[in-house]
C-alpha cells in the first residue's frame, strides 16, 4: 500500500453524496483516492428532486453532463426559475440561485447515471489489486478489501468463496484445500490465497487475450497486456499439458482445475475459438 495516497470516502447516493463525488474526483490531485461507500439495500427516497444551476455545473464540469443529450437518461426536465403561488395575490416567478438553468431529475435514476459516467471516464484508474496478507491470525480480509478484480463471470466471489474455506480449515485445523501437504498455518492461509488470486488473474487475462470484434485503443492495448502476461501464465501452461494428455486418454473432464472445472474451461475455449484445451470441430 502506498503511504503518499491519501484516501476520502463519500457516504451515500443521494443527491449530496453526487455532488460530493463530482466535486472531489475533479478537483483533488492525482494522490487521493476517491471512495463511493452504500448500502445498495437501502432504498432511496424515491422523490422528483429539483436543482439550481450550479449543480448542473458541477456534473457538467465532473462528467460532461449535457441537458439536450442527458437530460432523458435521469426522466429530467429543464427548471427555468421558482414559482410561487398564493404567497401574494399574484402567482410570481423567481429567478435561480446564481441565474441560469437548472433541472429536475429521477432521485432513483441520478447516481446510476453518475457512476456510469464515472466509470468511463476513470476507467484506467480504478485499478485492480489484491493484498499481500489476508490473515493475520486474528482478522481475515474478504471482500474488497482482500481484492478487486475485473468482475467478469463472477470469478471474484469464487475467491471469496476459497478464503472461507480456507478459513474453516484453518479454525478446524484440517490442510488447507484438501491437501495432505498444506498445513492449517497463518503463513500457508496468506501463500494459497496469493495462489488463487494468481489464477484468477490469469483467468480473467485468459478471457480477454483474444480480443473482441472492436477494434478500438481500450481492446488493442488489453490484447497486448494480457498476452504479455499469459507468456509467463504457469496456469495456462499446466492446463495445456494436462488436457494434452486426457485428451488423448480420451478423458478430457478429469485435466483439472483453473477456477473452472475441466469442462467449464472447454466450453470458455471453444466458444472463444481458443482451442488450447479442445480441438476444431
Amino acid at each position: 500500500m502506498d503511504n503518499n495516497i491519501k484516501r476520502l470516502a463519500v457516504i451515500g447516493t443521494g443527491s449530496a453524496g453526487v455532488l460530493a463525488l463530482s466535486h472531489f474526483l475533479t478537483y483533488l490531485p492525482k494522490d487521493w483516492e476517491i471512495y463511493s461507500i452504500y448500502d445498495p439495500n437501502t432504498p432511496r427516497v424515491g422523490i422528483g428532486e429539483s436543482t439550481n444551476p450550479s449543480f448542473v455545473s458541477s456534473l457538467d464540469t465532473s462528467i460532461d453532463f449535457h441537458v439536450l443529450r442527458d437530460l432523458k437518461e435521469i426522466n429530467g426536465s429543464i427548471k427555468y426559475a421558482t414559482v410561487f403561488k398564493n404567497w401574494r395575490k399574484e402567482h410570481f416567478y423567481h429567478p435561480l440561485l446564481g441565474g441560469s438553468n437548472a433541472i429536475h431529475f429521477n432521485t432513483h435514476k441520478l447516481f446510476d447515471f453518475v457512476a456510469e459516467k464515472f466509470r468511463i471516464k476513470y476507467k484506467n484508474k480504478f485499478k485492480s489489486y489484491y493484498s499481500k496478507k489476508i490473515f493475520d491470525g486474528r482478522i481475515l480480509k474478504q471482500g474488497n478489501a482482500a481484492i478487486f478484480f475485473e468482475p467478469i463471470s463472477a470469478t471474484s466471489l469464487w475467491l471469496y468463496d476459497q478464503i472461507n474455506r480456507m478459513f474453516m480449515d484453518y479454525l478446524l485445523g484440517a490442510n488447507l484445500r484438501n491437501s495432505e501437504d498444506i498445513e492449517p498455518t497463518i503463513e500457508n492461509v496468506n501463500s494459497q490465497f496469493i495462489n488463487i488470486a494468481n489464477q484468477v488473474e490469469e483467468l480473467i487475462c485468459y478471457y480477454y487475450h483474444g480480443g473482441s470484434i472492436y477494434d478500438t485503443p481500450f481492446w488493442n492495448n488489453t490484447v497486448r497486456l494480457t498476452n504479455d502476461r499469459l507468456k509467463r501464465s504457469e496456469n495456462l501452461e499446466r492446463m495445456k499439458k494436462s488436457f494434452e494428455i486426457h485428451n488423448e486418454n480420451g478423458t478430457p473432464v478429469n485435466a483439472g482445475q483453473w477456477c473452472f472445472t475441466a469442462p467449464g474451461l472447454m466450453k470458455i475455449d471453444k466458444n472463444f475459438n481458443y482451442y488450447y484445451f479442445t480441438e476444431k470441430e
